[in-house]
């Protein structure tokens, strides 16, 4: 898994090595984000993997 290549504000994960259980599987392309979200594309199956949290407000919580 390692090295991660960075380039043009994206990252390139080798699926090889001992840090993964995908040994061998190709790649990922993509960007794990800072914010809530990532985006990554498999190009061995041509699969887009993407999440995104949102937190809309703190939870209130009512006593009485």
């Amino acid at each position: 898994m390692l090295p991660i290549h960075y380039s043009a504000g994206y990252m390139k994960i080798p699926l090889d090595g001992l840090a993964t259980l995908f040994m061998g599987k190709g790649e990922l392309i993509g960007h794990s984000g800072s914010t809530g979200s990532l985006a990554f594309y498999y190009p061995e199956k041509d699969m887009f993997l993407l999440e995104m949290s949102i937190k809309w407000k703190t939870p209130q919580f009512l006593c009485g």
